[in-house]
């Protein structure tokens, strides 16, 4: 029943050219289950159901391809008529999509450089004992310059850890983080310690936690600020933990512990999970009849001092 790959296709007797276009080929079909036994009829009229559509999609589709095949060879018509002339024809602009995938592909070479350094100076660093690394942020640390702080990274209780450690030199990134030029320093071996690592990746190691940093090169954990001071070196606020409770501090950078005349203590930080301990939030003492105020974050309510 089958057509053979000659040039014509018999259905039931029907000759079927192959330029035929598909409504005569349904007319024929149609007239070909006509003639065949009631019982066969409903099984095949399902199945031509479903290749018919099939056809009259591919007959669209061919006429569109045409379409567009005519379109381009105007075009090519058109440019061909120009190449004679002494005008010439700019180049289109660089679209907003190329700019930003070529900005993407920028941006991941840079992460990959960045994260191929970050594993050398981790492991330059790790080791260093943790005495010499306090000592040598205390070299860094600028105590009149703390002074100007804003209030909330001065008002941390000793308790807690203290107040920020201000750098003496100005940070170049645009998170407010702090690079040490340790390239030439002789460390506590005798040997230059040969890089150049971030303020709170040696604070890390002043906080004992040096054999943890080499977590964060892959990006699943960070070295977290518990101060919420991207530029603070001061090894009592620096933590490190899983990335995404760093994420979850981002709702307490705001946020002020509040001790009230009567003595009662509200610390709204609720990023104490997994064993992590509790931001560095600074304390408010609330004089008596003061104001207070709410501050919304996303959802998440903190108390305050009016400003």
């Amino acid at each position: 029943m089958y057509g053979t790959r000659e040039s014509t296709n018999s259905l039931g007797g029907a000759d079927i050219k192959r330029g035929d276009s598909a409504r005569m080929f349904f007319e024929r079909f149609k007239a070909w289950t006509s003639a065949m036994p009631a019982e066969s009829r409903p099984f095949v009229q399902t199945l031509w159901a479903d290749v018919r559509t099939r056809l009259q999609d591919l007959e669209t589709e061919v006429e569109r391809l045409e379409a567009q095949k005519r379109s381009l060879e105007q075009t090519l018509e058109y440019h061909s008529s120009q190449e004679g002339s002494t005008h010439t024809v700019q180049r289109p602009g660089t679209s907003e999509t190329v700019r930003a995938l070529r900005q993407s592909r920028v941006e991941e070479r840079d992460a990959k450089l960045a994260l191929s350094e970050s594993e050398g100076t981790v492991q330059a660093i790790k080791d260093l004992p943790q005495i010499w690394a306090r000592a040598r942020l205390a070299q860094y640390r600028d105590q009149d310059k703390e002074k100007s702080l804003p209030r909330r990274f001065r008002s941390i209780p000793a308790e807690k850890g203290g107040s920020c450690w201000a750098a003496k030199q100005e940070s170049g990134h645009r998170n407010g983080y702090i690079k040490l030029n340790l390239r030439n320093t002789v460390g506590p071996t005798g040997q230059k310690i040969g890089v150049s690592p971030w303020a709170h990746q040696l604070a890390a190691v002043a906080a004992g936690q040096g054999s943890q940093l080499p977590l964060t090169t892959k990006g699943e954990y960070h070295v977290s600020h518990l101060c919420h001071n991207a530029g603070c070196i001061n090894p009592d606020h620096v933590i490190i933990e899983p990335a995404w409770i760093n994420e979850f501090r981002k709702f307490c950078a705001k946020a002020w512990a509040v001790r009230f005349p009567d003595g009662s203590f509200l610390d709204p930080c609720r990023c104490h999970v997994d064993g992590s301990p509790r931001c560095l939030i600074p304390t408010w003492y609330k004089p008596d009849g003061a104001a207070y105020y709410i501050v919304s974050d996303d959802g998440i309510n903190t108390w305050g001092p009016v400003p």
